[in-house]
């Protein structure tokens, strides 16, 4: 009798722990990415509903108590206990889960699209060094690596093909290929929870990654897609383009000399197109034949830590930036950036709530920053510095921060350094709020006056701010401007401190510190403005 109860105890112990080995959560994760889906949380709705067991446990149903914590885990996005295994060392995207099997191309499948035709989802194949024929389609929750590196497993492609598509799947992963030759480099269509690693993407007649559609049945987060710590060279149109680009991150890649496609349009180094949550983060961009890098219609826009430089203008196009953030967006931050050599350094275009910190943009050669249609714009701790005008056009000012139509702008601890013309440029009905910014060594020449501030047709108020040493005015009221001006410091011009046309309207609240001018005030500005 003693060894059937130690029997029934074991036997208790065992089914508990099998049970424990599948949670209601791992059931409910079918394409193991770590996170509960829209799909995946619906099936826990009809599960919880209907009192049905969850596949894949030992009978266990979903209680009132455990729906609550899925549909916190599912609207929080938080990683459900026991998710995927981590990155291997020294990479971001995951690997394989425990128990998956690995297929080695050419050992066990000749060619790649063969080892995928026969993978299981979770797979890994592992591809050996060599060259393999494009056009290989990816539709599994797979992870597809190589095992020596870019530079010796190669996928070269025809001009009519693409040399990696990833196609209406979740969960794969593609590291370490260099791609050549093909339409585009990987192209990734209605899919989600992709991510695409340490690839060597050059020489494509088309993009070097397009990432594009939406997915429904997968959820809202049918475009959570990573890129990472990838190099991509020499392609046409676009280094990186993703549209409809929901939850997605591209980090630390290295994109260079991006041409423009045949007629002369594109040729951005990253452009993404509506979407939101996106990241884009510590990324080097170079040599792009226009935009650094552009984006519009995203919601919930962060670029950070991103280095820019030479952005020139195709012919015949309008002029490149290092970043554009265009129409439709709301609510960007944009901070630690690192621009130069650019037409123009930053572009913000029809944007609704962006927030600029600490960015340095240098040897801009329209302007520094322009603004334009846009509202609730704030600069914070930007540093705009040598923005001057290219040799073959010596005459076209080069503006630091150029604000106009309608724009609503304010600027807190700014520096502008050494521009062309105006330092900062307000017109066309904007409205500009300066406070503890500095505006210096603005430069002219006959014909081209060099002012710190200017205000045409537009409203300004600046406090507690510095203008120095700008050629020949600190601050010029044009006509239909307006200008509130307390306590700043306007020193060492050639002409005025502050100027004001007859058209023009100034009033200082508090007075400034003027000194070292050539004249402290023109004569239709308040004395009560000080000098």
């Amino acid at each position: 009798m003693l060894w059937k109860k130690l029997w029934l105890a074991v036997w208790v112990l065992l089914a508990v722990q099998v049970v424990g080995a599948v949670t209601i959560e791992q059931a409910l994760d079918g394409n193991r990415n770590g996170l509960l889906d829209d799909s995946e949380m619906l099936q826990a709705l009809h599960l919880w509903i209907r009192q049905s067991p969850v596949a894949g446990t030992d009978g266990l149903t979903i209680s009132d108590l455990k729906i609550l914590e899925l549909l916190q885990l599912w609207i929080k996005q938080t990683p459900l206990p026991g998710g995927p295994p981590p990155p291997p060392t020294g990479r971001a995207c995951p690997d394989a889960p425990a128990g998956a099997r690995t297929l080695t191309v050419p050992g066990e499948f000749p060619t790649i699209q063969q080892a995928i035709e026969n993978a299981r989802q979770g797979d890994k194949i592992v591809v050996k060094p060599g060259t393999y024929p494009g056009g290989i389609v990816i539709s599994k929750s797979i992870i597809v690596e190589s095992e020596g590196g870019p530079s010796v497993t190669q996928i070269a492609s025809t001009s009519d093909q693409k040399g990696i598509v990833i196609l209406r799947t979740s969960g794969a992963v593609v590291r370490g290929f260099g791609i050549s030759g093909g339409r585009s480099g990987i192209s990734i269509e209605a899919s989600s929870q992709i991510c695409i690693e340490q690839n060597e993407i050059f020489n494509n007649l088309g993009p070097g990654i397009e990432i594009a559609g939406t997915l429904t049945e997968l959820g809202r987060e049918a475009q959570d897609v990573t890129l990472v710590k990838n190099t991509i060279r020499n392609n046409a149109g676009y280094g990186i383009i993703a549209t409809e680009f929901l939850r997605g991150t591209i980090l630390d890649n290295q994109i260079r000399d991006t041409a423009a496609y045949p007629d002369g349009s594109a040729g951005y180094g990253i452009a993404v197109i509506g979407g939101s949550r996106v990241e884009i983060r510590k990324n080097a961009i170079t040599r792009s034949r226009s935009h650094g890098l552009f984006t519009s219609g995203v919601t919930d826009l962060q670029i950070a830590e991103n280095q820019i430089s030479l952005s020139p203008t195709a012919p015949r196009a309008a002029p490149a930036a290092g970043i554009v953030i265009g129409r439709d967006t709301i609510g960007a931050l944009l901070t630690r950036n690192t621009i130069g050599e650019s037409e123009i350094g930053i572009l913000i275009e029809e944007v609704r709530s962006l927030t600029s910190q600490e960015n340095v943009i240098s040897r801009s050669m329209i302007a520094g920053m322009r603004i334009t249609r846009s509202l609730l714009v704030r600069l914070e701790g930007d540093r705009i510095t040598e923005t001057q005008p290219p040799a073959r056009r010596p005459d076209q000012p080069a503006i630091g921060i150029e604000v106009l139509n309608d724009s609503t702008v304010s600027l807190t601890g700014v520096t502008v350094h050494r521009s062309f013309g105006y330092g900062l440029l307000v017109r066309g009905g904007a409205e500009v709020e300066v406070a503890r910014s500095v505006i210096e060594q603005t430069s002219g020449r006959p014909g081209v006056p060099g002012r710190g501030v200017g205000v045409q047709g537009a409203s300004l108020r600046m406090t507690d701010s510095t203008l120095v040493q700008n050629a020949d005015d600190g601050v010029a009221v044009l006509a239909d401007g307006r200008a509130e001006l307390s306590r700043n410091t306007i020193r060492g011009h050639r002409n005025f401190g502050i100027l004001a046309d007859v058209a023009g309207t100034v009033s200082c609240p508090e007075a400034n510190t003027l000194v070292e001018n050539g004249q402290d005030r023109s004569e239709n500005v308040p004395s009560a403005c000080g000098g």
